[in-house]
């Protein structure tokens, strides 16, 4: 068949799938391993950015309302990979996050016990769940601290846990912070470490 020919058949096929493309909605895509999260510098830290607010959905908003607590639970491990196999530990952090729900203030709570930071207190649900989208950032170590002219790798772990054995009230968590990560670690302890877990790995950066 002549050149000619095939080109004159080719742009009407062509035209068609640009049509079918631009007229194809894009649908949003889950990050590898359910794991939403950006590796930044802040305040002369490595900081870890993570969205939080994809492992709170309708029915853990519903058990908070019911009195249930929700907790989870972040590790975060940074470590130097060798020439021929395995990797060196080079930091290590993990934060530990409690949501809970005040029925006389109807006001939704997130503590960290193990930072020195206040408790936060959102009016909404819409609220709560836009902070632990945005503003959820873990320091790992300082930038200094990094060795130059290296590769590193980073290892998320994440561990949501409904707490239907252990109901922590908003308000003691704020008073005693320390007293909510026993009762945290006893839930542990005692379930076998039963959860679900995220895991994921950087690429070498």
């Amino acid at each position: 068949m002549p050149f000619s020919v095939l080109k004159h058949i080719r742009r009407p096929a062509l035209l068609g799938l640009a049509v079918l493309l631009i007229a194809t909605p894009a649908t949003a895509q889950d990050p590898p391993d359910n794991v939403e999260y950006d590796i930044i510098t802040r305040h002369d830290s490595l900081t870890v950015w993570l969205n939080l607010a994809r492992y709170v959905g309708d029915g853990e908003l519903q058990a908070l309302s019911d009195g249930i607590g929700y907790a989870c639970r972040v590790d975060l491990q940074l470590t130097c990979p060798r020439r021929l196999w395995g990797s060196i530990s080079v930091a290590h952090t993990s934060r530990e996050f409690f949501l809970s729900y005040s029925l006389p203030t109807h006001n939704y709570c997130l503590a960290l016990p193990d930072t020195s930071g206040p408790a936060y207190t959102f009016a909404s649900a819409d609220d709560l769940l836009d902070y632990l989208t945005d503003s959820v950032r873990i320091p790992i170590c300082l930038i200094d601290s990094l060795p130059t002219g290296r590769s590193y790798r980073l290892s998320l772990n994440i561990s949501p846990i409904s707490l239907t054995s252990i109901n922590l009230a908003a308000g003691n968590q704020a008073e005693n912070p320390s007293t909510v990560k026993l009762l945290f670690q006893e839930f542990l302890r005692l379930t076998g470490y039963g959860r679900d877990q995220w895991k994921t790995t950087s690429r070498t950066f």
